[in-house]
């Protein structure tokens, strides 16, 4: 058994270690040559510091007279020591204690320290019933990686001087957070700005206008990157156009081509841009009597109410409740079959609202007839061929007027009403979607106008 006076000696001529004034230097391999003492404060101090001989130090330096050592880890190729930036503190990080300001570190919300160092954030957190784990490369080498509600990555950019391995560092803590790149859907390259965004969507395989859920824009030139959200506070954008994003290859390509191409056509949206809001996006599309209906688009069974806009000029009322009759006795006239708002709509967007706009206001004199309203109508009438009753059935179930569509007659005061049948006839018949019939015939105005009656 070697004693300090033994030691002493062994140190003083040179047998051990380098000696540098009232220090000597020792290397691993020598460790062995230290009296037991020696070896023990060695060893209580890589248990106090949480380090490993070898791994983390290779040489110690020992005061001669006293219990004082300090343990110095080797140079690695490159001559930086980043793991000796890891502080032992007795309070949390100052990113920790951020989040913990803006109410982010919470009992339901998980941790994860990318870089955590020593530990002491974890355990801080540990103890305060967060669900916290870290990982460090030195220190907690072999701690699991796990994907977490919040990623800490607070001062490890700082220290690592490759840039490439700082993109590395934050597309791991990345990961971490948000999972694999893999699962997002699409991925947008800002080509001037070095920034890189990407897109996850909800049910982007299976929805013809998927919702954004989260963006994730990287800004690689700073090594930084924001993470927005979708949700309760921000409503997710809807993606049009979903086909210039897929190939012909992509399962559902044709049925979402096909979708597209025919949401473009319906003209009743501004797609450009983003596009509208998905709230602004179903009222536009109900307001012109379709929805979605998986891959398609299909004419609403919604009955509207009756004061709802039926085109720009008019609403379901004024089409509905226009007539003498209905006007003199009060009956209340309502269709009851879905299709025949979507024709009424569809009769004022396509004749009243272009010949409004060329012509002036128009007067209407007769317009929807129900079964109870054309018993109360003497003759003059032909519910089977005037399409007056657009798409209603009789008691048998079957449609009154096999021709579909709607109808109205109508007035342009101090217009010839023949050169305005003309007009329509020449303009907008090409247009219209259900087949119609256009007369005009005498009336006894006194402008002498005559009367169109518009399928």
């Amino acid at each position: 058994m070697q004693n300090k006076a033994q030691q002493s000696e062994k140190i003083a001529d040179g047998r051990v270690g380098k000696q540098v004034g009232d220090h000597v230097y020792v290397h691993v391999s020598a460790f062995s040559a230290l009296a037991p003492e020696q070896q023990l404060i060695i060893t209580q101090a890589s248990e106090l510091a949480r380090l490993t001989t070898g791994d983390h130090f290779n040489v110690v330096k020992l005061h001669q007279q006293g219990d004082e050592c300090s343990l110095l880890p080797s140079a690695p190729s490159n001559g930086i020591q980043r793991h000796l930036t890891a502080l032992s503190r007795y309070n949390f990080s100052a990113p920790v204690q951020a989040l913990s300001r803006h109410g982010l570190v919470r009992p339901e919300l998980t941790f994860f320290d990318y870089g955590c160092g020593r530990g002491d954030d974890v355990r801080g957190l540990m103890a305060n019933g967060i669900d916290a784990t870290g990982w460090d490369p030195h220190f907690a080498a072999e701690a699991n990686k796990r994907v977490a509600d919040l990623v800490n990555i607070g001062f490890v950019i700082n220290v690592i001087e490759d840039i490439d391995e700082r993109v590395e560092a934050l597309r791991g803590a990345y990961v971490h957070m948000c999972g694999d790149i893999s699962g997002f859907d699409l991925v947008k390259v800002h080509i001037r700005s070095g920034k890189v965004t990407l897109l996850k969507f909800d049910e982007f395989d299976n929805s013809p206008l998927p919702r954004l859920m989260q963006r994730v824009k990287v800004k690689l030139r700073d090594q930084d990157m924001d993470i927005f959200t979708y949700g309760t506070e921000y409503p997710p954008p809807l993606l049009y156009g979903k086909s210039r994003f897929i190939n012909e290859e992509y399962p559902r390509y044709s049925e979402q081509l096909a979708f597209d191409e025919t949401l473009e056509d319906l003209k009743v949206l501004d797609l450009s841009g983003y596009g509208p809001s998905e709230l602004e996006f179903r009222r536009k599309l109900e307001q012109a009597r379709w929805e979605v209906d998986g891959f398609n688009l299909a004419r609403t069974r919604r009955i509207p109410d009756l004061d709802e806009p039926c085109g720009a000029h008019f609403t379901y009322r004024k089409l509905i409740e226009c007539g003498e009759t209905q006007a003199r006795t009060k009956i209340s006239n309502l269709p009851k079959e879905p299709y025949t708002y979507t024709a009424l709509y569809e009769l004022a967007t396509k004749i009243l609202d272009p010949v409004i706009e060329y012509f002036g206001m128009i007067q209407l004199t007769y317009g929807f007839c129900s079964p109870e309203l054309s018993k109360l109508i003497p003759a003059r009438i032909a519910p089977e061929l005037d399409q007056h009753a657009a798409h209603e059935k009789n008691r048998r179930g079957k449609v009154i007027c096999e021709r579909l569509g709607a109808a109205v007659d109508f007035l342009v005061e101090q217009e010839d009403m023949q050169e305005v049948a003309e007009w329509v006839a020449a303009r907008l018949i090409g247009r219209l979607v259900y087949p119609r019939m256009l007369q005009a015939y005498p009336g006894n105005h006194k402008s002498r106008a005559t009367r169109p009656r518009c399928r």
